[in-house]
């Protein structure tokens, strides 16, 4: 079995190992990531994956207080989204016996629909794309170095045909040069987002495999995952790599954006890239 961030000179707990090997007899194409070591330099818990999504997590001395004994005891917990929560256990479920643990591991870790996470991963691309829009407009009109009141009487009076006079300070110094920069950066952002709004692009996202998970914004019903980019269609391709090379959260005008977000775990955080790709023909501006 497929065992990562084992580290060297570890070995996983017997308690866990008991688990792990019963789970592997049903289940052989799940793959593992400690997430815990005990004090000792046992791989105490794992969580589990299979084909880039995390279907549950295993804890092989999981310490709970006993009423009944007024001790801790020591229990196998396996968590997954299938387990019904129960009194705030989390998604959780207890066992004493390996074999139990093992088979309700066997039970409920189930990968989720396709169509379910294309779904959940357009909500989220919605609002990170709105919340980058939202920055860039408060950062282009923060550049502009002139009033608002000011603006407001100057443009009133021009519908009012009240000829007002042009503003002392000449147009020059009231937008710099930064503030023109950011104003190309907003109406650019504003590209992509109609796109998305449109429902015209696809959503992607790099899975724990390697394996790209693809989302229609306006049919998530036919999400696929791909092994590579060269299963995408030409013009994808194309984007995908354009966005590849700049900066996450830099929008381009009828190509997209992408963004960077943290897993975290005991060890750290590793980054995943999503990427909001606008669909159709890439222009090439000469």
């Amino acid at each position: 079995m497929k065992i990562k961030n084992l580290r060297q000179g570890t070995t996983l707990a017997p308690r866990l190992r008991d688990v792990l090997e019963l789970v592997y007899a049903k289940r052989p194409l799940i793959e593992y990531e400690v997430t815990k070591y005990s004090q000792d330099n046992y791989a105490e818990s794992v969580r589990a994956w299979q084909d880039g999504q995390r279907v549950g997590d295993i804890h092989a001395r999981f310490r709970r207080y006993s009423p009944s004994s007024g001790s801790t005891e020591m229990w196998y917990a396996i968590e997954a989204d299938t387990i019904k929560k129960e009194r705030g256990d989390r998604n959780r479920k207890y066992c004493k016996d390996a074999k139990v643990a093992a088979r309700t591991a066997i039970e409920k870790f189930a990968k989720k629909p396709l169509a379910e996470l294309g779904e959940k991963l357009i909500r989220e691309v919605n609002i990170t794309i709105e919340s980058m829009q939202d920055r860039i407009e408060h950062a282009y009109t923060q550049s502009i170095s002139y009033s608002s009141l000011d603006l407001a009487n100057y443009f009133t009076d021009l519908v009012l045909a009240n000829n007002p006079p042009v503003p002392k300070r000449t147009i020059d110094s009231i937008v710099s040069n930064d503030a023109l920069r950011k104003r190309e950066n907003y109406d650019i952002a504003c590209n992509v987002h109609k796109h998305f709004k449109s429902k015209n692009g696809y959503v992607i996202r790099v899975m724990e495999d390697e394996t790209l998970l693809c989302a229609h914004i306006g049919n998530p019903d036919t999400t696929s995952k791909h092994q590579s980019t060269y299963e995408l269609d030409q013009y994808s391709q194309e984007k995908f790599a354009m966005l590849k090379l700049l900066d996450p959260k830099q929008f381009a005008a009828d190509i997209g954006v992408k963004y960077e977000r943290d897993e975290l775990n005991e060890f750290g955080s590793k980054k995943e890239t999503i990427y909001f790709i606008v669909a159709g023909e890439t222009k090439v501006i000469e």
